[in-house]
């Protein structure tokens, strides 16, 4: 707010404006999305990208940990 204090008749005028200002642009803000639910057969390589792709940047290492630990949801197909 770029106003001087001395030229301002009822400060509590100008509070309330900033106020508004701040409750308009927090209007402007896009809501949280949760991701799309995805399918149960997904590759690591598929899974990370995931994760990536909504902020969880994952190592491989992360990964197999998070599986191992039942943290992460996972089951094994065939032998891998």
């Amino acid at each position: 707010m770029e106003t001087n204090t001395a030229t301002i008749a009822n400060p509590f005028e100008a509070i309330l404006n900033e106020l508004a200002e701040i409750r308009a642009d927090i209007r402007k803000i896009k809501p949280y999305e949760a991701p799309v639910i995805i399918a149960d057969d997904l590759t690591k390589e598929q899974a990370l990208r995931f994760f990536q792709e909504n902020g969880l940047p994952m190592k491989s290492g992360q990964f197999y940990f998070l599986t191992s630990t039942g943290q992460l949801p996972s089951r094994r197909i065939g032998k891998r």
